[in-house]
């Protein structure tokens, strides 16, 4: 392909490389690194100044841009159509909530924009997140990339010594509170990464603050099992950073499209009393079965790596 030049425009919230959490953030990152093994040259651009994001990704010629974040998408669609630019506008929403009925009103406003965006190409994260934008308004190119990760950051040691990690955000979102609800197994889970809402009460169990990248990469194979209930992501980056640490997961019905429930993984409809009550089953069997398919579950996970996919979105920029 004759252009090998691309941007990726990020939200400025975060660092990159993130040095704690940030899964958006290093998946931009490790963009960068594969990209530039294939001979790509890749600038990453992630800052709050409105006039850097318009000389960037505006007034350039024949660059392809990948835009993480709809406002900036917003700016720099608009600008490129009104200046008759050349570059090839990719994007990739991370947010749920514009596909829920509790989405915003400011995202409502900015999906209602993004489907006169005919001339841009959406990057989605699963088949479920290409139904709804295609199904609604949008009517361009649409490819299917999920999250990708690097299986050659973690740890992998055969033998873990503790049983369950819950790692995200304490807050409403990803349901710990709900979960503890139910939950009345013995074994003490550890909760890591910020206490953004300390209403929610962690009763008897550890909590083990916010482990950095290095952290996450090092540690977590240590866990037979990773709990994480959400309706707030497409496509969580931890869930595969889990199996890669030879984890067993139990996760949210919103995420199946991306996963096979089997021995290792079991998907829970958090809407679904049901599914509720079970849940000390499911961690059960998931802590039992987990000596038996960790070799399973790491060969599971290498369909997810960085080495594989690369291809994928190489092959999504040659036809654009």
């Amino acid at each position: 392909m004759q252009n090998r030049e691309i941007i990726f425009v990020a939200s400025w919230k975060i660092e990159i490389p993130p040095k704690w959490y940030g899964a958006v953030e290093d998946i931009i990152w490790n963009y960068k690194i594969f990209l530039e093994k294939e001979w790509f040259k890749v600038n990453v651009l992630n800052t709050k100044n409105i006039f850097k994001l318009i000389k960037k990704t505006v007034f350039v010629k024949n660059k392809i841009i990948h835009f993480h974040y709809e406002p900036y998408l917003i700016i720099s669609y608009i600008l490129n159509r009104i200046f008759f630019r050349n570059n090839k506008i990719l994007w990739t929403s991370h947010n749920w909530y514009i596909s829920t009925n509790n989405e915003t009103f400011f995202y409502k406003i900015i999906s209602r924009i993004i489907s006169f965006f005919s001339k841009s190409t959406m990057i989605s994260l699963s088949s479920l997140m290409e139904k709804y934008f295609l199904n609604k308004w949008f009517n361009w190119k649409a490819f299917i990339i999920q999250n990708w990760i690097n299986t050659s950051s973690f740890n992998t040691i055969n033998k873990p010594t503790k049983d369950i990690i819950y790692l995200w955000n304490i807050n409403k979102n990803k349901w710990q509170e709900l979960f503890l609800k139910y939950y009345t197994l013995d074994n003490k889970i550890d909760f890591v990464w910020p206490y953004l809402d300390k209403s929610i009460n962690l009763k008897w169990n550890n909590y083990l603050w916010t482990w950095s990248k290095k952290e996450v990469y090092e540690k977590l194979w240590e866990y037979k099992v990773l709990v994480l209930l959400t309706k707030s992501e497409w496509d969580p980056l931890v869930v595969k950073e889990a199996l890669s640490s030879w984890c067993c997961v139990l996760t949210s019905k919103l995420w199946w499209i991306n996963l096979m429930e089997n021995n290792f993984i079991k998907i829970v409809d958090i809407d679904n009393d049901e599914n509720l009550i079970n849940i000390n089953n499911y961690l059960t069997e998931l802590l039992k079965n987990n000596k038996d398919y960790r070799n399973d579950i790491f060969k599971y996970s290498e369909g997810f790596d960085w080495e594989n996919i690369i291809k994928d979105y190489i092959e999504t920029l040659k036809s654009l």
